[in-house]
């Protein structure tokens, strides 16, 4: 029994990141913000942000680390991978290898996790600053984000193909209807 990813199944999935992102998220960020949304930092600036947030804004980013922050990257990563799979689906070739390219959202979760425990790691031992504990939250988040770029990129090709491959199904309906008359 083959498994379908269809429309449904794509706005469940923004429903629940749209949930996620107004209910949790956004509840404990200050001026500083959250390392994790960064594209890359220093160690001297991700420890300057830790001692930033204070010994509640700590626990609180911990705490969200270990919860929402959990569940957010599981989210972003079906609601990257579904359209894409659903779109290569519909404008690929049959047993086209690109579709396949489905699971790199995934990349993003698992560095995304990643970054969370040296996130969290940092926040717990402040104030205690190792330089390669920094160095690897960085590197995890970048790394994330360019997953996350080119999980857009792919997301975006995708529709690019589909609109091509309706254009060329028109084209040879029409022509086919002309060749008809």
């Amino acid at each position: 029994m083959k498994r379908r990813v269809g429309p449904f199944h794509v706005l469940i999935t923004i429903a629940l990141s749209v949930y996620v992102n107004v209910e949790f998220l956004s509840q404990v960020w200050n001026a500083t913000g959250p390392l994790d949304l960064q594209f890359f930092y220093t160690p001297e600036k991700a420890y300057s942000r830790v001692a930033a947030y204070g010994v509640e804004g700590r626990i609180q980013y911990r705490n969200i680390l270990l919860t929402a922050d959990i569940a957010w990257p599981m989210l972003y990563t079906l609601l990257l991978s579904c359209p894409i799979s659903w779109l290569f689906k519909r404008s690929l070739a049959e047993g086209s290898k690109a579709q396949m390219l489905n699971v790199v959202p995934f990349g993003a979760l698992l560095l995304d996790l990643l970054e969370n425990a040296c996130i969290v790691t940092m926040l717990t031992i402040f104030p205690g600053k190792p330089t390669v504990l920094a160095w690897m939250a960085t590197a995890c988040t970048t790394v994330k984000w360019l997953f996350v770029g080119a999980s857009v990129l792919l997301l975006l090709t995708g529709v690019a193909a589909m609109v091509k491959a309706e254009i060329v199904k028109r084209k040879k309906t029409a022509d086919s209807g002309r060749a008809a008359l």
